[in-house]
């Protein structure tokens, strides 16, 4: 795998301080993990905003399977979903304040 700024990146090192037997089982049950990390922005270097909210509007990655959380509490989807798709600006607004984009 190839950060985005060229550096490598290997998989131990993104799922640190999982093992990747614990990361596997976490998969195979599909249960949710957070670990609190050192730096905020650990995975800064992954994706860009704009990358992520182009790949959102050009349907890549579907808008019905992102979640936003905040606070430790998923968001309803009402509030950053309509009709037609994805409300930029409400999704902008919750990361502004400290929420987490899940995909």
């Amino acid at each position: 795998m190839r950060a985005q700024d060229g550096a490598s990146a290997s998989f131990a090192g993104l799922i640190a301080p999982l093992s990747m037997a614990e990361f596997r089982t976490l998969l195979r049950t599909r249960t949710p993990c957070h670990v609190n990390g050192p730096a905020a922005d650990r995975y800064a270097g992954l994706a860009s905003w704009n990358g992520l909210m182009d790949a959102l509007q050009s349907g890549v990655i579907p808008v019905r399977k992102l979640r936003l959380s905040q606070g430790s509490k998923i968001l309803p989807a009402a509030f950053y979903r309509d009709a037609n798709g994805l409300r930029a600006t409400s999704l902008e607004a919750v990361m502004r304040s400290g929420g987490s984009a899940i995909v």
